[in-house]
């Protein structure tokens, strides 16, 4: 493109020369047409510096550094290059945007307050090294916000978002599957191990595959007939069958949570089908593996679930200092049968009591009501491929809270990328509702 535009310009340039040199005043010397070898292009030499200039200017750097730090995120590397990336191209966003395309996004305040609330925290935590060093992750993903919130100028850069989310989670289901296969039947903690990437710790982080599935299925109501919407399906597809492989229960309610949030808000008459096809591939996959999550959630019943003994010893914890709490993650707590200790109470509200008191827990709680009610205040006014990716929005924030009840910790790098990374969407496509609105 960039030597394409530079060619054009000069042959441009040229035939306004020769047509310069064809208009000579009456009396005037004609020149030669024949240039000399030193001088014939020295005009097209010139322009493109410019030219190369002004098409660096208008590169879109911010949709650029969003999906490559969305891409690339999960790769472990000696430099964080991933970070590298997303900070050069913020930069150059910021550097060389104009003045008229800078505005306030929807959700500044409350990510602000958020940010700022937790720095004090850190602060005046009884362990300020370690408070800060778990929280760091907070810091790229505020960057995250800002560029996709700010810099994303259309629609199609919202859906190269959600296809790298799509590639992302279609590329990690089939690395999982891989190592699943290689293992052999052991612990899905082993193979989430084994798959060497930060997004995951533990089995229960494929929860991350839960959440961004009403991106893919936003991609496949607006693309029906392309390979984007194969893409997407396959997707969806393998995700299910990573929870099923995985036994993780929090994931599979988290899936049925956004894509069913996703496909009532998309299209209502498709919800039903959407539930039933989920449901049937799940049991399929289950059935396969000889019903083991099926077991798994009738012993949920039965027996008393490890995670409440994890949530009372949060609750007495945060009843020691309700108001400040005592810092981002610097509390131990013990699984019930004593072998295994933690840092969160698998539950993202008790981590806020606990660390932040309930300043910094009514602080996430405005984040994530006013991200709800900014994304279903747009749902109501926008129209056509804005509303469909909207509604994938506010799905997958939908079952990133559901998922907070009972997994998602904020020590996870995938579940602080995904949180501002739908802040920003949210707040970029309320921007777009909004000048749709306003155009006459």
């Amino acid at each position: 493109m960039l030597f394409a535009t530079a060619f054009a310009t000069c042959r441009t340039v040229q035939s306004r020369s020769r047509a310069c040199r064809a208009q000579v005043r009456p009396g005037a010397p004609r020149r030669s047409h024949v240039a000399s070898p030193t001088s014939k292009h020295t005009g097209s030499l010139r322009l493109l510096p410019q030219v190369s200039k002004r098409s660096f200017v208008r590169l879109p750097f911010g949709p650029i550094g969003a999906c490559a730090y969305v891409a690339s995120v999960g790769v472990s590397t000696a430099w964080d290059i991933p970070l590298i990336v997303l900070v050069s191209c913020a930069v150059a966003a910021t550097v060389y945007a104009p003045a008229s395309s800078r505005r306030v996004l929807p959700l500044t305040g409350t990510v602000l307050l958020f940010l700022g609330i937790t720095a004090a925290s850190v602060l005046m935590s009884s362990d300020a090294a370690q408070s800060l060093r778990l929280s760091a992750p907070l810091v790229p993903a505020a960057l995250l916000f800002f560029l996709i919130g700010d810099r994303f100028e259309t629609v199609g850069h919202t859906r190269s978002l959600y296809l790298t989310f799509s590639l992302v989670s279609l590329g990690l289901s089939c690395w999982l599957l891989w190592n699943a296969w290689l293992d052999g039947w052991v612990s899905p903690n082993v193979w989430a191990q084994h798959a060497g990437t930060p997004l995951l710790v533990v089995g229960n982080d494929v929860t991350f595959l839960a959440v961004v599935a009403p991106l893919s299925l936003a991609l496949i109501y607006g693309h029906p007939r392309r390979a984007i919407a194969a893409i997407s399906g396959l997707s969806i597809l393998f995700t299910v069958c990573v929870i099923g492989l995985f036994l993780s229960r929090g994931a599979l309610l988290a899936l049925v949570v956004s894509l069913g949030c996703a496909s009532a808000l998309i299209r209502p008459r498709l919800a039903i089908a959407c539930g039933a096809l989920l449901l049937g591939v799940t049991v399929v996959v289950d059935a396969a593996l000889g019903f083991p999550l099926a077991s798994k959630f009738a012993a949920a019943w039965t027996s008393e679930l490890p995670r409440v003994s994890l949530w009372q010893q949060a609750w007495s914890t945060f009843l020691d200092s309700p108001w400040v709490g005592h810092g981002p993650y610097t509390v131990t707590y013990i699984a019930a049968d004593q072998r295994e200790s933690m840092r969160w109470a698998h539950n993202l509200y008790l981590d806020a009591l606990v660390g932040q008191g309930l300043v910094g827990f009514a602080a996430l709680l405005l984040l994530l009501g006013s991200a709800v009610s900014q994304a279903w205040a747009t749902h109501r006014v926008a129209q056509g491929d804005v509303r469909t990716l909207n509604a994938a929005a506010l799905a997958a924030l939908s079952g990133f809270c559901v998922a907070a009840l009972y997994e998602i910790s904020f020590l996870r790098l995938w579940a602080v990328v995904s949180l501002f990374a739908l802040l920003g969407l949210i707040s970029h496509l309320a921007d777009i509702a909004r000048s749709q609105r306003t155009a006459p």
